[in-house]
């Protein structure tokens, strides 16, 4: 199995004032936008509801990165996605 590999756009990093200490992606890098469907269908729920879940996750997590707390996303079979203070990692 390939691990995934987590990294920021440089404007998202500054935005938040996160360190790295792997290479950042090209602040204009275009990426494909998520299929709340593929989501949905995955966790068995209608696509409005996924696409609900998904908004209210980031808009949390923006939320507790511009107020400072420590953040840790557990991802089954792969690890822990880890924003604890300035540091962005994967454990």
């Amino acid at each position: 199995m390939r691990w995934p590999v987590f990294q920021l756009a440089r404007n998202l990093r500054a935005m938040h004032h996160l360190k790295s200490d792997k290479e950042s992606l090209s602040a204009h890098k275009e990426v494909e936008p998520l299929k709340y469907s593929e989501v949905a269908a995955a966790a068995s729920v209608t696509w409005q509801r996924g696409k609900s879940c998904v908004q209210n996750t980031v808009a949390l997590l923006s939320s507790c990165l511009k107020s400072g707390e420590n953040v840790a996303f557990v991802l089954k079979d792969i690890g822990v996605l880890l924003f604890q203070g300035m540091t962005l990692e994967v454990r």
